[in-house]
């Protein structure tokens, strides 16, 4: 695998910061609990918490059997492996630290399993030791800088007690700095300190220069130190489990292991766990919201599932829901993951890629949801997460996707866990609105609705939401009350379809094979036009 398939995944996840010049100041401290570092950092840097790898599902054949395995970047495998922490400055400076312990497994290609990825990554042929040659360290850290090392590294002499090397890579890219470092275990207290190479690497906003040269290897490696304690195998730190009610069973799935793993070096991030999510975030102030979001989607999990029955299989049968202390924050992390919208005007989003609920600040989040509320938007992103896991990472289709979103989005729960089932002002106003007008041939309309794909459905976001939400809705609660219930089985054969073929566009013509389109819509509009009707299923209780 060539070398500037890992470095380009590096350079865009961790240092994919606006660089504008700044002076380099160390002055805070972060304690590295598990290796057993105290390390200096930028004055004012903020932690840049890593985001989880992007997975894409392959469908795979040998010609008699068809298999599907969820794949990810071996490159990004790799440095999620080696990754310890990473920090960005709000003037452009950016800095990492990473564990030199394996070289990348270069015979796996470009794309693997994380099953093949850690089976190949246990042969000793890819370990780094304390007595690897320099040659070895310099391809490790040219892969990981995704810059050519253009001459053999320079000892350092700094920290000589404390540390028992310091090496400097020189790379082509004139904004880094590289270097590698091991403790001295022969210095007092740091006897059972670790004998493994570590790098930290700093992206500057400015060339490389001496005076900032002195200022890394005085400022930062002059000050480095043990904790005097080290164990590998701790477990996150107990102080960042805020789960609030420790007595409900907790599944420990391998996606909440490495949503922990993930913040293990992070101070400022917390964890909560419940049952069938975990929560983490970097806010301290919204601890309680957190612990009622997880309690609110706990609740509203058994709804989800009356929606779409789980028939898939998936490796994160624990979801993952991220919480931001700040604006800067949230944008900095989504990035430019979501190219069909603008992170800006969301109030919380489901990467399907990366298996991850991100929400926004609840501050500023108010201004910015659907219905003015950030709950809202949690259950609508809630049952995107869900659907994702529960069809086995399957697309659904964009009609019933965004339809039943929408519905759980304007759905409340009592403290027991009894649900009503509510309408959408603004999607009904728009509806009725468009059905009033009689400008639509509505047989038709709905046809191409059910056929839309998610670009098509973003397009025109404002009256396919709407739409969507309708259709839904009426199935749910208005279609039982039809007389002989003709669409009874819709949303049943939906599922069962996709379960069979696999496929979005299969599952919503068999949900609708037999149905007179033309009756459907009828029906369809007569309720959203008929107050009696829609009183009715305003009625109906419970799902």
């Amino acid at each position: 695998m060539p070398k500037r398939t890992f470095s380009y995944f590096f350079l865009t996840l961790i240092f994919a910061v606006n660089a504008y010049a700044a002076p380099l100041r160390f002055v805070s401290e972060t304690k590295l609990d598990g290796i057993g570092i105290i390390l200096p950092v930028f004055a004012g840097a903020r932690e840049n918490p890593p985001k989880p790898v992007m997975l894409t599902r392959w469908i795979l054949s040998d010609g008699r059997s068809t298999w599907t395995e969820e794949r990810a970047s071996v490159a990004e495998l790799w440095i999620e492996a080696q990754l310890v922490a990473s920090w960005l400055h709000p003037n452009g400076h950016s800095m990492v630290m990473a564990q030199m312990t394996k070289l990348p497994p270069y015979s796996l290609g470009e794309q693997a399993t994380r099953e093949m990825f850690e089976k190949e990554l246990y042969d000793f042929r890819y370990d780094v030791q304390e007595d690897s040659s320099y040659s070895m360290l310099a391809e490790w850290m040219a892969t990981f800088c995704g810059a050519d090392i253009i001459r053999a590294p320079e000892l350092v002499p700094v920290n000589r007690s404390r540390l028992a090397k310091v090496l400097f890579f020189e790379t082509a890219d004139p904004a880094l700095y590289a270097f590698a470092f091991r403790l001295n275990p022969s210095y007092p207290g740091q006897a059972t300190a670790s004998r493994e190479w570590f790098a930290v690497i700093l992206r500057i906003a400015d060339e490389r220069d001496d005076p900032s040269y002195k200022t890394v290897v005085n400022d930062l490696f002059g000050k480095i130190k043990s904790t005097g304690m080290f164990d590998g195998t701790r477990a996150v730190s107990a102080k960042k489990n805020r789960s609030r009610n420790v007595n409900r069973p907790i599944h420990e799935a391998a996606a909440r292991l490495r949503a922990r793993r993930s913040i293990k070096y992070l101070s400022t991030w917390w964890y909560m766990d419940s049952p069938c999510y975990i929560m983490l975030s970097n806010n301290n102030t919204a601890e309680k919201f957190a612990g009622e979001i997880l309690e609110e989607l706990e609740m509203m999990r058994p709804y989800y599932e009356m929606a779409a029955p789980k028939f898939g299989s998936s490796d994160d049968t624990v979801s993952v829901i991220r919480l931001f202390n700040d604006d800067e924050g949230y944008l900095t992390y989504l990035g430019n993951d979501f190219n069909m919208m603008d992170p800006n005007m969301t109030g919380g989003i489901f990467s399907s890629a990366r298996r991850e609920l991100v929400i926004r600040p609840i501050s500023s989040s108010m201004k910015a949801t659907r219905e003015g509320s950030i709950r809202g938007v949690i259950k609508h992103e809630g049952f995107h997460q869900y659907l994702f896991m529960a069809t086995g990472g399957l697309s659904a289709s964009a009609w019933l996707n965004e339809g039943f979103a929408c519905l759980f989005e304007n759905c409340e729960l009592d403290r027991y866990g009894n649900i009503e089932v509510m309408e959408s002002r603004r999607h009904a106003d728009i509806l009725t609105d468009m059905i009033k007008r009689g400008r639509y041939d509505w047989k038709e309309l709905l046809i191409s609705h059910l056929q839309l794909d998610y670009d098509e459905f973003y397009a025109n976001s404002k009256i396919n939401y709407s739409i969507a939400w309708g259709l839904v809705y009426y199935l749910v609660r208005g279609a039982p009350e039809e007389r002989g219930k003709p669409y009874a089985h819709v949303l049943d054969n939906y599922f069962n379809e996709l379960a069979r073929t696999g496929k979005a566009v299969d599952a919503t013509a068999g949900a609708f094979s037999g149905i007179n389109m033309k009756k459907f819509s009828d029906d369809f509009t007569s309720f959203w036009t008929t107050t009696k009707k829609r009183q009715d299923a305003k009625r109906r209780k419970g799902f």
